[in-house]
């Protein structure tokens, strides 16, 4: 089944090197939803697996973790308008995917960017200038009907391809895009279960 990527919650501004950014909603735990909304996993940062030397985002039972969705302003114009999601325990730390999909002129076509990149979310030190990491970390948040959640999904450019499709392996999280899930595996948007929800790189 797939999973959407969401901030369950329960607020200062903040400038960071430059970068203006508020609390945006209430903060919470990192979880994911079926899109039939009768699944949900739990999501905290691993004391013992890690992305490159940072700590992964994995599955949880539970967790007493809490992330804050900071909208900032953009960067460049190169950005749509959203910001970063941080820890609420060290505000200094972002949620980092480890790539973006972004449009390939080549293959005419959304492909992962850098196209060898470890994509498992990790916790990372908050970009505060325009760059690479700054672009993995640019998320956009949403309200939904559920007063007590909020849909993050990572945006990076606007030309980039939005990622909250949840990809889930032994060793971390990665997010993918609802459009290419869906030609992988049917126009209606779901898989058997167990399917589409292992990353075969990990």
């Amino acid at each position: 089944m797939f999973m959407t990527l969401f901030l369950v919650l329960f607020v200062l501004n903040s400038t960071v090197f430059g970068l203006t950014c508020k609390p945006s909603g209430p903060a919470g735990n990192l979880v994911s939803l079926s899109f039939s909304g009768n699944h949900s996993e739990v999501y905290e940062v691993s004391h013992s697996k890690k992305v490159n030397g940072y700590p992964a985002l994995v599955k949880a039972e539970e967790t007493n973790q809490v992330f804050q969705f900071y909208e900032c302003d953009p960067p460049t114009s190169k950005y749509k308008r959203g910001g970063q999601v941080r820890s609420v325990l060290n505000t200094s730390m972002c949620i980092t995917p480890g790539a973006v999909y972004r449009f390939s002129v080549e293959n005419r076509n959304f492909s992962k960017y850098p196209e060898n990149a470890d994509d498992r979310i990790s916790l990372q030190p908050c970009a505060h200038v325009h760059g690479l990491t700054m672009r993995l970390q640019w998320f956009m948040g949403s309200e939904t009907e559920k007063n007590c959640a909020w849909q993050i999904s990572q945006q990076g450019w606007k030309t980039d391809q939005a990622s909250d499709e949840v990809v889930l392996s032994e060793n971390g999280v990665a997010l993918d895009n609802q459009e290419k899930l869906k030609k992988r595996f049917g126009h209606q948007g779901r898989a058997e279960e167990g399917q589409g929800r292992r990353s075969s790189k990990k």
